[in-house]
């Protein structure tokens, strides 16, 4: 998710306020309208919410809980049992070459 400074768009679009939040925003359930922030800004004219600083760290810690996710995902253990598999039985067939 990229955070988007507001920029009015359209005929009826409000002006930017500075005494709120920069990010453009909207809200589940409204449709496609976008509007600013109503946040007070705190650092840099963004909310704490808003921030880039703020929202990159969350997206490194989204990302880490969905890869942690995937790893125990049906698929991938079954990619794993299935490469262990073909290393065994490569072994084996060393192994049986050895002995002849």
């Amino acid at each position: 998710m990229s955070i988007y400074e507001y920029v009015p768009h359209g005929l009826h679009a409000a002006k930017v306020k500075p005494e709120r939040c920069k990010a453009s925003v909207h809200e589940p359930g409204r449709g496609i309208f976008i509007h600013q922030c109503q946040r007070k800004p705190t650092r840099d004219g963004w909310c704490n919410q808003h921030h880039p600083d703020t929202a990159a760290k969350r997206r490194v810690e989204s990302q880490k809980r969905w890869d942690a996710k995937q790893e125990r995902s049906p698929h991938r253990i079954i990619a794993r049992l299935q490469g262990r598999i073909k290393e065994i039985e490569a072994e084996l067939a060393s192994r049986k070459e050895t002995e002849r």
